[in-house]
């Protein structure tokens, strides 16, 4: 209940409606922001703890022979090159065999899968027209698939070709 003073007004607490009449808005604003920072948590301050996680990627149990950046480049359905991203392409083979060979090519920044091909018998790359254009063709999903990867420089070019054709296995 609330008491009636002699000239009318309410009486709900006296002292703290008297000192909250006193600070102006922005006092009270800043007040209670200086308790909030007082009981909030380090995580609700905005300090988190980040820990290493380690990613499996299918490439721990390989040695990279060659790597390079490029980009890759599809054969569409419609008879077009479409392109299918940028990144470092990588031609690995086993690390304890020294077989199985096979390009990986991911996506910079995101690591996107863009190729994992295994080097097969009869697989043909070579240079077009444009020597810094690599071609082959793959099998995927039943399919042959046709890609260009274009690299920076004719001779970087002509290296990986090499790389590659001394990895594709023999019958």
């Amino acid at each position: 209940m609330f008491a009636t003073g002699f000239n009318g007004t309410t009486d709900s607490g006296g002292e703290e409606e008297e000192e909250d009449r006193s600070l102006s808005f922005g006092e009270k604003l800043r007040a209670g922001r200086d308790q909030d920072e007082e009981t909030a948590s380090d995580e609700e301050k905005g300090k988190f703890s980040l820990e290493e996680q380690q990613i499996i990627t299918g490439e721990e149990d390989e040695d990279t022979l060659y790597q390079v950046r490029g980009k890759l480049f599809s054969l569409s359905s419609q008879n077009q090159w479409a392109e299918r991203g940028t990144g470092l392409l990588k031609l690995n083979v086993r690390r304890y065999e020294g077989t199985g060979a096979r390009i990986v090519m991911r996506k910079d920044a995101v690591y996107t899968l863009l190729l994992n091909a295994t080097l097969f018998p009869g697989m043909r790359c070579f240079l077009a027209q444009d020597p810094r254009y690599l071609r082959f063709s793959i099998i995927e999903d039943g399919a042959t698939v046709h890609y260009n990867l274009r690299v920076a420089s004719a001779k970087v070019a002509q290296e990986l070709l090499e790389e590659i054709n001394a990895n594709i296995p023999t019958l």
